[in-house]
């Protein structure tokens, strides 16, 4: 029987908005995963990338309506993985997939290598990412003060391909 597991509906998502890019070929290729994460190597339009995908179900629960926050665990081996992608390859990407229940309005937030590095995430043990209603952006704490945050933009499928994906 091919029963398929809640991570692959999560997975693929993040592959599926990649693939439906009809202007670039799209290869890819699953190098290392599990329930947790999973790493794949990609050529769009002749370009490489490594991609290393993390999910979140659900939100936290927050005091504040107009803000949704997912928080991502971080281990030991996920930060090995992502300093390998980080030296190993000109363009490495990191996607935290920030789940709904119901799938629908789940949204990528998606890391560059220069994110990366600013966002220190390889001596993270969590992060933290949080979009508020009606924004174009993500903020991603920095540190245990709210106002220490970093912004990355929810276009950034489309800034970083050129295409409307």
């Amino acid at each position: 029987m091919s029963r398929l597991k809640q991570e692959d509906f999560y997975y693929g998502s993040v592959l599926s908005k990649i693939l439906n890019n009809p202007n670039e070929r799209v290869n890819f290729a699953l190098i290392s995963g599990n329930k947790d994460r999973r790493i794949y190597d990609l050529e769009i339009g002749g370009k490489p990338f490594q991609l290393f995908i993390k999910y979140r179900t659900n939100k936290i629960t927050t005091k504040h309506d107009n803000y949704s926050t997912w928080e991502f665990n971080i281990t030991k081996n996920d930060r090995k993985e992502i300093r390998s992608c980080m030296h190993n390859m000109s363009s490495p990407l990191l996607a935290f997939l920030c789940g709904l229940p119901s799938f629908l309005g789940s949204e990528i937030a998606l890391l560059t290598k220069a994110d990366m590095d600013k966002t220190d995430i390889v001596n993270k043990s969590s992060i933290t990412i949080s979009r508020k209603k009606n924004e174009h952006e993500f903020s991603i704490y920095m540190d245990r003060n709210k106002d220490n945050l970093f912004k990355i933009r929810t276009e950034r499928f489309h800034e970083l391909f050129g295409k409307d994906t």
